[in-house]
């Protein structure tokens, strides 16, 4: 019995209280993978220091394009991480209406 009045409380507080975590951890992966702070801070200095007009020009080309990349790229891994938290919301609510005899089954089995 008391398996089931604690998981709700594991389910709604303590797990998603370890979500901040995770989001700020997997932010900080994909920035150090794509590097955009660093693209952003040497946007106008040529690569290998290539001081032509055409290595100035590619090389521009080349970091706004990687920080363009990696904005998408970031905010699709928020948004896909926001949604993995709502349907962690959610999931036990629509698992109790789709199959509300299972989940009393198992309920009711572990008393």
């Amino acid at each position: 019995m008391v398996r089931i009045l604690s998981f709700p409380l594991w389910w709604y507080f303590v797990v998603p209280s370890h979500f901040p975590y995770l989001f700020r951890n997997i932010n900080l992966v994909w920035e150090d993978l794509l590097a955009i702070r660093l693209m952003a801070k040497y946007l106008f200095v040529p690569l290998y220091h290539d001081m032509t007009f055409w290595g100035r020009i590619i090389s521009f080309a080349y970091r706004l394009g990687r920080i363009i990349i990696g904005a998408v790229s970031m905010i699709v891994v928020n948004i896909l991480l926001t949604a993995f938290f709502i349907l962690w919301l959610i999931a036990p609510f629509y698992l109790f209406y789709k199959f509300p005899e299972t989940i009393l089954l198992f309920i009711t089995a572990g008393i």
